[in-house]
């Protein structure tokens, strides 16, 4: 009985790792979210994205290459279009995403970017 949690656990682990994050649908394509109220879009193709903010006071428009670690990890560098227009990001730096739960539909991420304290968790809806 002591040893139920443990072997629960293990039951679990197992089963996440033999079924992987069906990543595939989500490489490509427009996304959408919400950002302090205001819809926020992801447009990916290839190694290239596009995020905007639209309807806030400080709209935005940003641009990314984008370089896939493995089938659920890509990180994002900002272009020098984005460079120039936000002199607060900085040369170098970059945001590691990670794709941590899937829906037919939508994917949660995980991003983390060095100068941030701590990492932000956000759902995306697939728009096309």
């Amino acid at each position: 009985m002591r040893y139920l949690p443990a072997l629960s656990f293990l039951l679990l682990l197992s089963g996440c790792l033999l079924h992987p994050l069906d990543c595939s649908r989500f490489r490509n394509g427009k996304f959408k979210s919400t950002l302090k109220g205001h819809p926020y879009f992801v447009e990916r193709y290839g190694s290239f994205q596009t995020e905007y903010l639209v309807g806030a006071k400080d709209s935005m428009l940003m641009t990314f290459t984008v370089d896939w670690l493995n089938d659920y990890t890509y990180t994002l560098h900002p272009t020098p279009a984005t460079l120039k227009k936000y002199p607060k990001i900085k040369p170098g730096e970059m945001v590691t995403v990670q794709i941590i739960h899937t829906t037919p539909n939508s994917y949660t991420v995980r991003a983390e970017r060095s100068i941030w304290e701590r990492a932000y968790v956000e759902e995306f809806t697939k728009t096309e």
